[in-house]
């Protein structure tokens, strides 16, 4: 990135980039809680037990992504100088790539438990390789923005090849396509209505609307499922 950015272009960038993986914080902190429920989960054979978790907060990270976006213009005006803002594009594919990085965080989880560490290593190489070669290919024509599509289609090759992986370890259906692609499909609508209103900051703002109301929903399916568990468990 820096050899094809420039270093100036790279320092816009970064501040960009370190604004649209603030969620991924947010993925590290859940993983260190969520990973060892995972195990036992999958130790026991109570492996289905974990179908229902992935999938709220698939929904909860893809609505985060549209909320952060919507609001990336502010919130950029108080981290950089007004001239930062041409690298803002980048925000958008980094936003989208939330929910492939959590969702190859756990793919990761169940490969470790299944001793298959070293596809797991496979997948990162093949993640890696997608990077090297579409930031090379992307970031001389489309700049800020290539750079950030070479993180998504890096993102979504490895949870892909992972998902091929635990296909044949019969875990995949607790990751279903369909619902990577819904996710994904919808966040990435969210995502590009905030990138096509970047200049009307009142629209961005209404956006926010959907997304506490998907949240929201989740929240409430949350509370169902812990409700339904503790009932079973009684």
């Amino acid at each position: 990135i820096a050899y094809f950015l420039g270093a100036t272009a790279l320092a816009k960038y970064s501040v960009v980039h370190s604004l649209g993986v603030g969620l991924f914080f947010a993925i590290g902190a859940l993983g260190s809680v969520l990973s060892p429920w995972i195990v036992r989960k999958l130790s026991s054979g109570k492996s289905n037990a974990i179908k229902e978790p992935l999938r709220i907060l698939t929904i909860l990270f893809g609505a985060g992504s549209i909320a952060l976006s919507a609001i990336a213009p502010e919130i950029l005006r108080f981290l950089a100088p007004a001239d930062y803002a041409e690298a803002l594009v980048a925000v958008y594919p980094i936003a989208i790539a939330t929910i492939p990085v959590f969702l190859s965080s756990v793919s990761n989880v169940m490969l470790l438990h299944s001793e298959s560490g070293a596809l797991s290593s496979r997948a990162a190489i093949v993640g890696a390789a997608v990077n090297l070669l579409t930031a090379a290919f992307l970031i001389p024509s489309a700049n800020y923005v290539g750079a950030a599509l070479a993180l998504l289609l890096s993102d979504l090759a490895k949870l892909t090849v992972e998902h091929y992986y635990l296909t044949g370890l019969r875990l995949a259906h607790l990751i279903p396509p369909k619902q990577i692609l819904k996710s994904v499909s919808v966040t990435a609508i969210g995502v590009l209505a905030s990138a096509l209103l970047y200049n009307y900051a009142f629209a961005r703002f209404l956006i926010l609307v959907p997304a506490s109301a998907i949240a929201i929903s989740a929240l409430i399916e949350s509370k169902k499922y812990v409700l339904e568990k503790r009932r079973s468990a009684a």
